[in-house]
């Protein structure tokens, strides 16, 4: 009986052993915020937060006239305008609540290589352009209530030190057309415009350096783990507004394109 009391006890101290030593840790994500939250999870690792996204709705004029590159459009006072290709870098975004706090997205960027940098450096940017219809500025690892969101127009301006060779070949700005050389920045906006009705040559505008801060006060509510997409519409009459038949040189359009930015987006929250 002695015997048996003294196996049972000693089973009863090796059992567990026995079930631990054949555990194997799992890896996955432990973050409640994340989307690929693990609940089975031992150790943290490979977290993907919501996406932040705009789906991007390109108008002239009324919200019914949808826009489209390479075709003609006409002002009120009768000036045809043909925007064969456009684009704008933006960057710098941010989500701000009620006491101003802001959060910022949580990709980012190495230039370990780059003097005058301190990284890692968020990986903001996203592009306006006619031919897109979706824009991601990045991921957010924080839900809650925001009263508002950010960005600017062109990079960042601590990026002035780098170079298209700096970032990998599938990131856009490695592309040489969207760097000045001689100013040695990004353009912020490029655009090739015609006017039809006018003997002038289509205007090949480049805007380097223009870092122009937009705020949009709207209140969005960012669920745990889950993406959120806003609307943001582009009304390219409204950015080109004020241009008149006799007057279509590129400074005139360069300074409408910089004064009507703010007036010619719109956000639109559901």
């Amino acid at each position: 009986m002695r015997n048996r009391f003294f196996l049972l006890a000693l089973g009863a101290l090796l059992l567990p052993l026995f079930f631990s030593s054949c555990y194997e840790r799992q890896e996955g994500c432990t973050d409640f915020n994340a989307v690929n939250f693990n609940a089975s999870a031992d150790d943290n690792c490979c977290c993907n937060y919501p996406e932040f996204s705009f789906q991007l709705q390109h108008r002239f004029g009324a919200d019914s006239v949808r826009f489209f590159t390479d075709s003609v459009y006409t002002f009120d006072n009768g000036l045809e305008v043909n925007i064969l290709s456009f684009e704008l870098l933006a960057s710098n975004f941010f989500l701000e609540k009620e006491s101003g706090e802001r959060q910022m997205v949580d990709n980012t960027l190495e230039f370990s290589s780059v003097d005058g940098i301190s990284c890692p450096c968020p990986d903001d940017l996203f592009i306006i352009d006619p031919n897109s219809f979706n824009a991601a500025p990045g991921e957010i690892s924080r839900p809650g209530n925001y009263t508002g969101l950010g960005f600017s127009s062109g990079t960042p301006e601590e990026w002035q030190v780098l170079t298209p060779d700096d970032f990998e070949a599938i990131y856009p700005l490695v592309e040489e057309e969207r760097y000045d050389e001689e100013l040695m920045d990004f353009y912020s906006l490029r655009a090739m415009i015609a006017f039809p009705n006018a003997t002038s040559d289509p205007l090949e505008i480049n805007i380097p350096a223009w870092r122009s801060s937009l705020f949009f006060e709207e209140n969005l509510i960012l669920e745990t783990a889950e993406n959120f997409s806003a609307t943001l519409r582009i009304n390219y009459k409204t950015w080109l507004g004020g241009l008149e038949a006799g007057n279509v040189s590129e400074e005139t359009v360069v300074d409408l394109l910089t004064t009507n930015l703010e007036d010619a987006l719109e956000l639109i929250v559901e």
